[in-house]
Formats: structure tokens, sequence, C-alpha cells
């Protein structure tokens, strides 16, 4: 006599056969793990031997790419001429790369980089409409101080171990999380017209662009004034060439144009 649990498996047996096994297979097999690819800014869905092919091709390009990025940052502070240099050779590595993996992508991952590219320009749209809404509130505060007071800030925390010497030796004050020296400086009248003129332009700023590939923005300078008895500052960061702009109304991230950064380094 077959028993209620054999007859039960052999049932299930028949089930299997009447569908072809693709049912019970289906239901055996592991679920197949979606691969990607990182590219344009887009996780690219991609199948294995895509993956690898788009894996080799982006390889062999880094190995002309890397190095070049190395030597962008490390002339930042080198002269002008060379950083163009630099720039269009990084510009043309980076160039031979897309051209070689752009006509290896698949339409719906092109539309995948389209959809990114749109969302890219609206929140750039977003940042550009901030910028002009709010650059005028903090220039126009300039015309209506008559003093600035300038903090150095401590050596960038990438260097460690002088950045720790420097806040256990050194006088130090913290500034929207920032340290500097305790010590400000007060500049000479001349100086502070001149400063007072750059920092009040409009055209000294530009609309802010993300961050950048420098270690992290870390000021080398505040500038602190005040206008109708509130407090507004602008913090300077020579590496990222960026500013960042506090005050009563809000803050404002913006970059700075190359001149700017010239004129407030001196």
């Amino acid at each position: 006599m077959i028993s209620r649990r054999d007859r039960c498996l052999m049932m299930c047996a028949l089930a299997c056969l009447s569908l072809g096994g693709a049912s019970c297979a289906s239901a055996q097999s592991p679920a197949v793990e979606q691969l990607f690819f990182w590219y344009r800014d887009v996780e690219l869905p991609v199948t294995q031997p895509r993956r690898e092919m788009l894996q080799a091709i982006e390889e062999r390009h880094n190995e002309v790419i890397q190095p070049r990025r190395q030597r962008l940052y490390d002339a930042q502070q080198k002269s002008d001429d060379e950083l163009r240099t630099l720039q269009n050779e990084l510009r043309d590595a980076e160039s031979a790369l897309h051209a070689e993996m752009d006509v290896q992508l698949t339409p719906a991952q092109w539309s995948l980089i389209a959809a990114n590219e749109k969302d890219e320009l609206r929140r750039q749209l977003e940042q550009d409409a901030k910028f002009l809404n709010g650059i005028g509130k903090f220039t126009s505060s300039f015309v209506q101080t008559d003093a600035f007071v300038l903090y150095e800030g401590l050596p960038h925390p990438v260097r460690q171990e002088l950045y720790q010497q420097e806040l256990r030796e050194k006088k130090t004050v913290h500034l929207e999380r920032f340290a500097f020296y305790a010590e400000t400086q007060t500049p000479r009248q001349a100086d502070f017209e001149r400063l007072r003129r750059l920092a009040a332009d409009y055209r000294s700023y530009l609309s802010y662009g993300g961050p950048k590939f420098c270690g992290g923005f870390h000021p080398d300078w505040a500038i602190e004034w005040k206008a109708d008895d509130q407090v507004y500052r602008l913090f300077l960061c020579f590496g990222c060439h960026e500013g960042h702009f506090v005050g009563p109304h809000g803050d404002l991230w913006v970059d700075l144009q190359e001149s700017t950064l010239e004129s407030f380094a001196r």
C-alpha cells in the first residue's frame, strides 16, 4: 500500500513532468545576480562578458588618465601654463576613453546616461538660481562695513601630523567647524579697500559646480565683517577654488574666478 507521503511525492513529480520541468527547475535554481558597470556617473546594467570587456577598456585608458590626474593635482600650485597643458592632456586622454567606450553601449544604457545628464542639468540650473538669488545679499553687505578681520586657517588635515601639532601647540578657534589660528589680522587701509572692491564684485564668483577632488574643502582664510550689526563670513579655499559665504541670510557656496583667486592670495 502506498503511503500518503509517497503519493504526494508522486503527484509532485507528475506535475513537474507535465510542465516540462520548468517550474521545478526555476524553483530550485538560484536567482541570477544583476551586474552593473559604473560609467559617466551612471550604474549601467550589464552582463558578465560585457562588464569584463568594459572594465578592460577602462583599465587600459586609466593607465594614461590616472598619471595625468595626479600630475594635474600636483600642479595646482604651479604656473598657469603648466596647469593648462596638463588640463589639455587629461581632456584628450579622457576623450579617447569615451570615444572607444561609447560605441559599446546599448540604446538602453544611453537612455540611462541621458536621464542622468538631464538630472545634472536640472541640479545645475537650481544651483545657478540659488547663486543669482543669494550672491547680492552677501556682496551688498561689503558696502556697509569699514573693517575686515582675517583668520588664517591651519594646514590641511590631510597633513595629519602637522595639523595635530598645530592644534596642540597653537591657540586656535573654530568657525563653522573649521580650525583657525586665534590671532587675527587686520589689513591696512589700502589692502582693505582692495579686498572690499574685489569681494563686493559679484563677477568675482561663479555658480557652485560641486565638491572638488582635492582632499575636501578646507579654508585657507576666513574674512569676517559686520553689516547692520550682523556678522558675515567668507571662507576661502585656494586648493578647491571655492568660497563659502555664511551670514544672517543663510549660506552660499561659490566657485572663485581664477583672477579672483590670485587677487585674494596676494
